[in-house]
Parts: C-alpha cells; sequence; structure tokens
C-alpha cells in the first residue's frame, strides 16, 4: 500500500537561533538609537565589552554582551541615517524650491500618469510623464557640483522615447519630498540615498535632453532588464485580455506592477484584508521557490543542485519583477536559504530568516520602522515558533505516514489552518496600527484565494516561459490563467460585499502593538501541557489588553467639546470637525492632488478613527473643495452631503459639469443630499452648528462670495469656517452679522489678502487663524502683515493642524509636523 506524506509542520525550536537573538539586540539598538548619540553609544558599547572579561559566570558575560551589541547596533543606526556624504543630493536640498538643470541616467522606462480620482474627467491639466533619473551632476545658479542620489522626474505631457541607462539632461523646479503631512502616511524616515530625494518637475519636453546611446556599462543592465520586463509585460497584456481588472490583477502578482489605474482592485483587496496577495512579499517568492523546488526534485537533483535552482530562481525573479523593498526582503531569505543548500549546510529557518533580517537592517536601520518589514520578519517567526505548538494544542501531534490522499490532506489542512491563524493574530496588531484596519475574514479568505493565487503564479509563469519557445502551448494556458484570475476576482468581490468584511478602527498607541506582539508570543508558546494557571493569567491577559484598547482607543463624549483636523490638501481644503461619537467634514478637495481623496483625505480620517460621518458639507462649487467626496463616501458611511443653493443651480445650468456629475454619483451611491442655507442649525454632538451665509435667494457674480459660512458653538467658544468666501460675500456676512465674534477662524479662500479679509480679521477678532494652502501660496505669504500678533496654522508648512477645545472652554493647537508657529 501506498504511504502518503502527512504532515508539513515540525516541532519548532525550543530555543531562538544565535543569530535570531542578534536580530532582537539589532531591533532594540535600533529603536533607541534616537535616545543618545552615537559616540555615547559607541562607548557604551566599548565599555560593555571590557566588562565582560569581568565576568566569570557565563550568564553575566552573556548579559554584557546583549548590551554591546544593543549600544553597536544604536551606533550603526546613527551613522548610517544622521550622516549625509558630502556628495549626496540631500545635502543641497531645502524646504524651498530650486530652479535647477540637473544630468544622470534613466532609471526605469518612462510611465505615462493620466489624470487620477473620481473627478479626473475634470482635470485639463493633461497627462504627465514621469521615471526615475539617476543623478550624476546638478547645476544651480551657474555652479555645478557632481553628486549621487535619485530623483523622481515629471515631465508635461509625453516625452520622446527613453530607454533605462540613456543620459539625460533636464531643466525644472526641484522639490525635497515633505516629511508626512497628515496622519496615515507611513511612519518612516526616508534618509537613506537608496530612496528617492525629490521630485523635479519638468515644464514641457522641450526642457529635456536625451543622449544617444548608454551611459556606461554600469547602466546596460538596466537597459536588458527594460527589455526583458516590456517583453514579459506585453505576455501578460496578451493573457489578461480586453478586461482591465483582470490585467491589474495579473500584473500586480506576476510582475509586482501597481498602477493608479488598478487603485480600485487594490482598495479593494486592501478592505477584505487581501493586500498581501497583491504585494510581492515572501509569500509570492515561496511559492516559486516550492515549485521549482518541486521540479528539481522530481528530475532528481540533490541537495546541492537544488540549492543552485533555488539561487538562480530567486536572481531570475528579482530581475524580473519590480525591486521593491518586500520583494528585496524575500530575496534575501530565500537566497539565504538556497546558499545554506548549496554548501551542504543545513540552517536552522529562524536563522537563516534572521540573518536577511541583520542584513538588510545593517543596510537601511530604517526599514524598521516599515510596515512591510515589521510584516515580513514578524510573520515567518511566528509560522517558524508559534504554528507548531498552535497546531498540537488544536489538532493533536502531527502525523508523517498516511494510509492516503484524503488523510494526506486532512492533515495538510490542519496545517494551513493553525498557520492562517497563527498568520493573522500576528498581523492583525502591526495592521491596526500602521493602516487602521481590521479584517475578521482574513484567515478564511487567505485560505480560500491561496491556491487560486499559486494557480495563478504557475499558470502566469509558464506561459513566460513558454512564449518563446512554444507558443502555441503558450496560448493554450491563456484561456485557463483568465478563469483563474476571473475567479479570484470574484471571490474579492463577494468578500467585499459582505458586512464586517473590513472594520476600519482607531489605530493603537504602539506600547499597546509592543504588548500585543508580547502577549501573542506568550499564547503561541504555552501548550495544552502547561498548568491551567497560566493559561487562565494568558486569557486573562489577552482580555485586558483587548478591554484596554476598547476603553483607551475609542473616543468618548467626556474628552474634548470640539476637535478640529485640518488636513493638508496643499491647494484645496478639507477640515474634520469631531464632537463626542459625531463627525462632519467641511470641504474635501485638492486642486495639485486630484487623487487627494485616495492618496490623502481618506488615510487621514481613517487615523483619525473615523467610522463614520454624520454629513460632508460642500463650501461652494469649486472643484478643489469637493474633488474628494465620492473617495470619502465610497470609503465610509456618510448621512448626507450639504450643499448651497449655488451648487445646485450650477448643475442645472450645466448638465454635464463636474456638479451634475457629483450629485449624479452620489444618487447611484444611495446617498442622500440636502440644501443648507443661512438660519439652518444642525447638532454635532455637544457642539451647534450655525449657517451665517449665504441665504436662499443670494446670488453673486463670484462663486467664491456664495460660499458657506458656518458659527460653531460650543463650551463657550466660537469656530467659524468661510471656505473661499471673497469681497461681496464678507461685506454682506458683515453687514447682517455685525456682531460676528469668533475665537477661531478659517482665513477666506485659502489665505488670499486684500482689504476685505483685513476686514473680516479685525471685526471677528480671532486668535487662531487656520490657513489651508499650498506651497506656493506661503511663499508669497501677501497676508502676513494682516495675520500679525495672531497664531497661524498653516498646512503648507506645519502639516495637519489640530484644534481641541475641552469641556471648559480651553483652546489647545498642535500641528503634525511639530509645535506651532506664529504668523
Amino acid at each position: 500500500m501506498r504511504v502518503w506524506a502527512g504532515s508539513l509542520i515540525d516541532d519548532g525550536p525550543d530555543r531562538p537561533a544565535p543569530m535570531t537573538t542578534l536580530l532582537a539586540c539589532g531591533v532594540c539598538g535600533i529603536v533607541g538609537a534616537d535616545a543618545l548619540p552615537g559616540t555615547a553609544w559607541m562607548v557604551t558599547a566599548t565599555f560593555l565589552v571590557l566588562v565582560t572579561t569581568a565576568f566569570r559566570g557565563r550568564r553575566g558575560r552573556r548579559l554584557a554582551l546583549v548590551g554591546a551589541t544593543i549600544a553597536l547596533a544604536a551606533t550603526v543606526a546613527n551613522v548610517r541615517t544622521g550622516r549625509t556624504p558630502r556628495d549626496d543630493l540631500r545635502a543641497f536640498l531645502d524646504d524651498a524650491s530650486q530652479l535647477v538643470t540637473v544630468e544622470g541616467a534613466a532609471f526605469e522606462t518612462p510611465t505615462l500618469r493620466a489624470a487620477a480620482g473620481s473627478m479626473r474627467q475634470f482635470d485639463h491639466r493633461g497627462p504627465a510623464t514621469v521615471f526615475p533619473l539617476a543623478v550624476e551632476a546638478l547645476r544651480a545658479e551657474a555652479t555645478t557640483v557632481r553628486v549621487r542620489g535619485v530623483i523622481w522626474v515629471r515631465v508635461g505631457g509625453v516625452m520622446p522615447p527613453l530607454r533605462p541607462g540613456q543620459l539625460v539632461t533636464a531643466t525644472g523646479t526641484l522639490r525635497a519630498f515633505p516629511p508626512p503631512p497628515n496622519p496615515g502616511w507611513p511612519r518612516v524616515r526616508p534618509r537613506l540615498r537608496h530612496d528617492a530625494a525629490a521630485t523635479l518637475f519638468v515644464a514641457d519636453r522641450d526642457q529635456l535632453a536625451i543622449t544617444p546611446g548608454v551611459a556606461d556599462r554600469a547602466h546596460r543592465w538596466r537597459r536588458v532588464r527594460a527589455a526583458l520586463r516590456a517583453r514579459v509585460a506585453a505576455v501578460v497584456t496578451r493573457s489578461a485580455g480586453p478586461r482591465p481588472p483582470r490585467a491589474h490583477l495579473l500584473e500586480a502578482l506576476l510582475l509586482g506592477r501597481r498602477t493608479r489605474d488598478a487603485a480600485a482592485t487594490d482598495d479593494r483587496f486592501r478592505r477584505i484584508g487581501l493586500a498581501h496577495l497583491l504585494a510581492i512579499s515572501g509569500m509570492h517568492l515561496g511559492i516559486v521557490v516550492a515549485m521549482v523546488l518541486g521540479l528539481s526534485r522530481l528530475a532528481g537533483g540533490g541537495p546541492r543542485l537544488e540549492g543552485l535552482v533555488i539561487l538562480l530562481a530567486v536572481g531570475g525573479y528579482l530581475f524580473l519583477v519590480e525591486t521593491r523593498l518586500p520583494v528585496v526582503r524575500a530575496g534575501v531569505m530565500a537566497a539565504c536559504f538556497g546558499l545554506g543548500r548549496l554548501l551542504g549546510r543545513r540552517g536552522r529557518l529562524d536563522g537563516i530568516v534572521a540573518f536577511g533580517g541583520v542584513a538588510l537592517l545593517a543596510a537601511r536601520p530604517d526599514d524598521l520602522f516599515r510596515a512591510g518589514f515589521q510584516l515580513s520578519f514578524a510573520v515567518v517567526f511566528g509560522l517558524v515558533y508559534l504554528t507548531p505548538t498552535v497546531r498540537r494544542r488544536w489538532f493533536g501531534p502531527p502525523r508523517r505516514d498516511l494510509a492516503g490522499p484524503v488523510a494526506m490532506l486532512r492533515e495538510r489542512s490542519r496545517d494551513a489552518i493553525a498557520a492562517a491563524v497563527v498568520a493573522w493574530v500576528v498581523a492583525t496588531p502591526i495592521i491596526m496600527y500602521h493602516f487602521g484596519i481590521l479584517s475578521p475574514l482574513t484567515v478564511p479568505l487567505s485560505l480560500i484565494a491561496l491556491p487560486f493565487v499559486t494557480a495563478v503564479l504557475g499558470l502566469g509563469y509558464a506561459a513566460m516561459l513558454l512564449d518563446p519557445l512554444l507558443p502555441s502551448v503558450a496560448a493554450t494556458l491563456e484561456p485557463v490563467l483568465r478563469g483563474v484570475t476571473d475567479m479570484l476576482l470574484t471571490i474579492a468581490q463577494i468578500a467585499d460585499a459582505t458586512p464586517g468584511a473590513s472594520v476600519n478602527v482607531i489605530p493603537p498607541p504602539a506600547v499597546w502593538t509592543i504588548g500585543m506582539g508580547v502577549w501573542t508570543w506568550v499564547w503561541g508558546r504555552t501548550p495544552n501541557a502547561s498548568s491551567r494557571r497560566r493559561r487562565r493569567v494568558v486569557t486573562v491577559t489577552g482580555a485586558m489588553l483587548v478591554a484596554g484598547y476598547a476603553t483607551v482607543g475609542v473616543p468618548h463624549p467626556w474628552r474634548p467639546a470640539l476637535r478640529l483636523d485640518m488636513l493638508a490638501v496643499s491647494d484645496g481644503s478639507s477640515i474634520l470637525l469631531g464632537c463626542g461619537r459625531e463627525r462632519l467634514l467641511f470641504d474635501a478637495g485638492s486642486m495639485s492632488h486630484p487623487d487627494a481623496g485616495r492618496t490623502r483625505i481618506v488615510p487621514a480620517l481613517r487615523r483619525l478613527g473615523v467610522r463614520r460621518l454624520n454629513a460632508i458639507a460642500v463650501s461652494h462649487p469649486d472643484l478643489d473643495h469637493y474633488s474628494a467626496v465620492l473617495e470619502v463616501v465610497d470609503a465610509f458611511p456618510v448621512d448626507a452631503v450639504l450643499l448651497t443653493p449655488a451648487f445646485r443651480r450650477h448643475a442645472r445650468r450645466d448638465t454635464s459639469g463636474p456638479e451634475a456629475f457629483l450629485l449624479a454619483a452620489l444618487r447611484r451611491r444611495g446617498c442622500p443630499t440636502e440644501t443648507i442655507v443661512a438660519g439652518d442649525a444642525r447638532r454635532l454632538g455637544g457642539a451647534t452648528l450655525r449657517w451665517r451665509h449665504p441665504d436662499r435667494d443670494d446670488v453673486f457674480d463670484a462663486d467664491n462670495d456664495g460660499s458657506m459660512v458656518v458659527d460653531i458653538d460650543v463650551a463657550g467658544r466660537r469656530v467659524l469656517l468661510t471656505g473661499d468666501l471673497d469681497r461681496d460675500g464678507i461685506a454682506t456676512l458683515l453687514s447682517r452679522h455685525p456682531f460676528l465674534r469668533a475665537d477661531v477662524v478659517e482665513l477666506p479662500h485659502h489665505g488670499s489678502a486684500g482689504p476685505a479679509v483685513t476686514r473680516l480679521i479685525e471685526h471677528v477678532d480671532p486668535r487662531y487663524l487656520l490657513q489651508s494652502t499650498g506651497p506656493r501660496r506661503l511663499r508669497k505669504d501677501a497676508i502676513a502683515d494682516a495675520v500679525a500678533g495672531r497664531t497661524r496654522l498653516v498646512t503648507a508648512r506645519d502639516g495637519a493642524s489640530t484644534v481641541i477645545i475641552d469641556s471648559r472652554g480651553r483652546i489647545r493647537v498642535r500641528t503634525h509636523l511639530g509645535r506651532p508657529r506664529g504668523p
């Protein structure tokens, strides 16, 4: 009788490998690197190394050696992230934009970017071409310096053909990447030279010169890689057929390419907790390595041949897909495993993974703070250390040799369930911390989707390999590949429509996230044979952590009487009002970032704990105040969208305009709209919102003059939101409300200067001023004299800004980029 292989899960290691301990010391050192200067950490490391010679006992020496390793890791982190080489491009950048000419070699083939966002058809700026450039020289004000660094070049319109490795000379405005201006942006500090440092805005193709040929031999591989990727991309496009979502999914899974056009697919998979399927990482490379390893074993290859095949597969995979950090991390871990097989060394899996982590952190310490790094290594270590214990606890000891395929399938299913649960428990606190999302259905959906992902990878890469050799055979695989991809998309669509598949939560503090990680370790390492008291302590501790998050993380009515968050959307406006558990969004749009809803506003709202919006108020019919409304409505339940009479008049007058488009889109989504005028009032928790402008019959020559003005009364304080109110509107408002006063005022029209605005400020006499604007208006700062002596919060300078009014009427302000500044 044939004997079938049973469970694939071995007994977990009793103790961490030495390399795992080294990685843990490195993590502690990097986290504490900012606490002391690098020299202090170096002195500490030297002192602890000397201390080890004074201890006779093994335990004392180990403790001193661990402390020395932590201090040495902190020293390396400070050196790597704190020191900027003289020829580094970052040394020549500042907060201001510069008119420069750069020379360098193209990194990749340029990509044509069309307008983005739900209102993209009304963005008349046209497409732009972008590509990364390895800068070698920079010229500004007749001075040329040799520099090294990477920038993104954005050229207005369609540019001439450009291949990777070609020399490029471009003139434009160089603008350094600003720090994250809003909550919800990745919590990283990109200070290493490997990251792109700035964007060069080139007005048109006439400001760009391309030199024929390749820059040098070092750049030739880029041309070869681009040619191979172009040929493979053609195979993927042909296999996908005419359906765009299918093409987006195949490009993401097979090539690691995720474009703006795939935003809808990305968002759907993220909402249901399957974003890890689209972001190429260790899972995808692990599936590829497993396939190659299986073929090698079928061919009768030994361990050394298997190691060589693994290294070749990893090298080819990294050469083919887009080189992103998760791919590199997975490649390092797989290469370490293949190298061990090639050299005949059966190293422990946790040691191999830890070696990859140490190598990556030594090169890029800031990777530790990226969600991808944390998820990759935390999940892998969880699978190695915790899955065997959980598997034995739930299903008993694994069985190796079984009598039939049904028994084998049962054992493998038990392995998969234990691994999926462990991965979900480990990853959930990290995902909540970084993204503010809880996906209860991740475990069953991952188990359902994994076979389809494996089939897509196998069929897709087989079609790529067979296309140049046996195109007819490759063509027969394409219908099967389309069918499997469509089934995966159908699963995502059904799951997305299931209530509770994704829950927006308030991101927990770092301390809670670390505490949950420690609890997960103890929970996963607690076997059934442990004492009842220990199991009870673990259960009670977990319940306390969950209850603590529910108590501390969920907003309560007795906290601030009113919280106002002005988001940084550049040339646009979006202000969130929160009172107790109720929320109102005043405006949601941006002119300079048409996709601000998906990239800025929605992530910030999730980070701020928004689960539902009582209303969205659109101050007036200008796109920079409502271009992101549909993205917000798609992301959160919204009770109503509040509009002015002028907005509806615009929609009736131009049925093909953006106002009519927005109203029609809201009707299709089932989101009600209300017309609101002066004299109307609404309650928002303990605050009263009164509309002061415009009246129902007001008609102005300019749309700005008919902007909403909302007077918020809470805890004895007044807040005035003005939208884009301009000269005639200000005069009308002050004539109707001569005694209008406020403690906090939104500067009209993003801080435009003029006698009417000066009169409004003097009349209302606020202490705090809010200005939502882009860097161009701030550079001119024509309103500086009119606001002298008052605290002004400016999004282009301070990032997102918060005003908190407590129940006693005390006002506190803070900004996302630091302490608030004066005028």
